[in-house]
């Protein structure tokens, strides 16, 4: 081969790439189960929620993952502060032992390296598989939120037949106390109690508290020895599973099996496989959720009436089938569907007919006429009457007709306003208003519905405010605006009317001497800057309600000593102000020395 076939070569075999069987080729990968250019399908996935709310405090066994287990995943369902821990079969520990908690980190064991976190809620992963069974523990130190754990097992391994088919219910038996703990030698079993009873009580040592189900199964003769020296030529396989018994309320899928001729996998008459033990696969359960709730009607009362004609009434109940074995009564609102039509709440019920002898001997007896032809409502649900009439003496309550029975009409009832409850009066004493919600309301389905204005007829349309009368009030004050204030600056003053009149607005004189308003308030406090400020008071006063609570000086001259109020006292003399008896009385020491 010459240089440019080598390097032609070299070319090729720089573009594959080696599989996983070692052999050069394109895409050869190992599957989820391990296996070499597998399609998965030689693996079944297991799951299981541990929900035991109560345990002992300190490290308590959960569940016991099986040697050749895969994608590995664990983790609690709330946050909590019970912590994970993982425990070799030989009493070490591979995180979290000892009460000594782990960082986050990858921890290496039994083959495998476990991805540990603790950031965003604990959890635990591994790619698998394992050399060993490993335990899954919790460190109780509160209230178990319940922990999910799952992996995947080769159904070709001997060494995962971890669970017996008749270990794995379909709904997983109760226990009132929990299991004791297990004294295991150094070989790994315990003594005196056989292999089946010892997995079963370390994979499940809370039996009411774990929930474990099995994609596939595994069948009884992968845990026999098989017959190394001859090759079987036809087995036993699980193919796939039936439909699911049941859409809600929790039904089971059971495995279809097949013969298969081993070397090609071909499906061929179960007679071939006559000589071999057909494995018994456990069902699988599906579709656990509850069913929607539904109305079901009640049991019949007994009939109105002896003889003849009578009625039958029962009651309408909202139920829900949570499982097969569990069928609960729940609220009216549960079921978001009405009743169904073929669901009536009363019925006739014909017996015997009555003779003669029966209406004249005096007996009391109940006697009804045919019911009214028309509904009462021209739409929607309205009722049906009927007379009902005692003959013969007192009859009995207890079995007395119904005179009157619900009726529909396939129409649908056109929007109708509906109207809320009036306010409470916007006064406390004589007239005021109040007012009240007013909707467009439309029944479809026999539901209502708030719908547009628009829809209902306006001319129709119930009022949404009007007049309200309380207790008369008697006689009020009544007050006008405030006048201009006196001053500009330097303390003025400002009045108003006030009348008392009654509840006819008449004047009165029976109007409350304490809760009279003040007819005068200071205004304008603060002190003048200038005689222009002054002087600007005979011209164009100003108006500033400063200070309302104050009370203004009187307007006269009676100050016994002759001081002055205000600190400009002397603009007051300059101004020639003194002349006027309000200045004269504020300023009555600088008028006086003027004088």
């Amino acid at each position: 081969m010459g240089y440019k076939g080598r390097r032609y070569l070299s070319t090729i075999l720089l573009l594959l790439s080696v599989g996983c069987d070692g052999v050069i080729v394109l895409e050869r990968r190992f599957d989820s189960c391990g296996v070499c250019g597998g399609n998965n399908s030689t693996c079944r996935v297991v799951s299981g929620l541990f929900t035991r709310p109560q345990l002992p405090l300190g490290y308590n066994l959960i569940t016991q993952i099986p040697r050749a287990a895969c994608n590995i995943s664990i983790s609690h369902l709330k946050p909590t502060r019970n912590y994970l821990a993982l425990r070799r079969i030989d009493g070490t520990y591979v995180l979290n032992g000892n009460w000594a908690i782990n960082w986050s980190g990858d921890y290496e064991a039994v083959g495998t390296k476990f991805a540990y976190r603790r950031d965003a809620g604990e959890s635990i992963a591994a790619p698998g598989p394992l050399e060993e069974p490993i335990d899954l523990m919790l460190i109780y130190q509160q209230p178990n939120s319940g922990i999910k754990y799952q992996y995947q097992l080769p159904m070709s391994q001997a060494d995962s037949m971890l669970f017996p088919p008749q270990e794995v219910p379909i709904a997983p038996p109760l226990m009132n106390q929990p299991s004791d703990g297990l004294q295991i030698p150094s070989d790994g079993l315990p003594t005196g109690n056989t292999i089946d009873s010892y997995r079963h009580k370390q994979l499940h040592p809370y039996n009411n508290g774990v929930y474990e189900t099995d994609s596939v199964g595994l069948a009884d003769e992968a845990a026999k020895p098989r017959n190394k020296q001859r090759r079987k030529k036809f087995s036993w396989k699980s193919t796939s599973f039936t439909e699911c018994s049941r859409s809600c309320g929790g039904g089971v899928q059971t495995p279809i099996i097949v013969c298969i001729r081993e070397h090609n996998q071909a499906v061929v008459s179960e007679k071939r496989c006559a000589g071999q033990d057909k494995p018994l696969i456990p069902p699988v359960r599906c579709n656990v959720k509850p069913c929607v709730a539904e109305w079901v009607g009640g049991e019949w009362s007994a009939c109105s009436v002896t003889c003849g004609e009578g009625v039958q009434t029962r009651e309408l109940v909202c139920r829900q089938e949570i499982t097969a074995d569990l069928i609960m009564t729940v609220a009216e609102g549960a079921c978001l569907k009405p009743p169904a039509s073929h669901l009536q709440r009363t019925r006739a019920c014909f017996l015997t007919p009555c003779s003669a002898a029966d209406a004249s001997s005096g007996a009391p007896a109940w006697f009804y006429t045919e019911w009214s032809q028309q509904c009462s409502e021209g739409c929607g649900t309205g009722v049906q009457t009927r007379k009902v009439h005692c003959s013969g003496g007192q009859c009995d309550a207890a079995t007395r007709p119904e005179d009157s029975r619900a009726c529909s009409s396939d129409k649908q009832c056109g929007p109708k306003w509906f109207s809320g409850a009036w306010t409470q009066c916007s006064a406390s004493c004589g007239w005021g208003r109040q007012s009240r919600t007013v909707v467009c309301v439309e029944t479809i389905g026999g539901k209502q519905h708030i719908v547009p204005n628009e829809s209902c007829n306006d001319n129709e349309r119930p009022d949404i405010e009007q007049d309200c009368q309380m207790q008369p009030c008697g006689s009020q004050w009544y007050t006008g605006e405030w006048g201009t204030c006196s001053k500009p600056c330097g303390l003025g003053v400002q009045k108003r009317d006030l009348k008392c009149l009654d509840e006819h607005e008449l004047f009165s004189t029976t109007c409350s001497e304490q809760k009279k308003p003040a007819v005068r308030r200071s205004c304008n406090a603060h002190p003048c800057t200038g005689e222009k400020d002054v002087i600007k008071t005979e011209t164009s006063p100003v108006n500033d309600s400063n200070n309302p609570g104050e009370q203004a000086p009187a307007d006269n001259t009676d100050n016994p000593d002759c001081t002055d109020v205000f600190p400009n006292c002397q603009l007051v003399v300059q101004a020639r102000l003194c002349k006027y008896k309000y200045y004269r009385s504020s300023c009555c020491q600088a008028c006086k020395n003027k004088a």
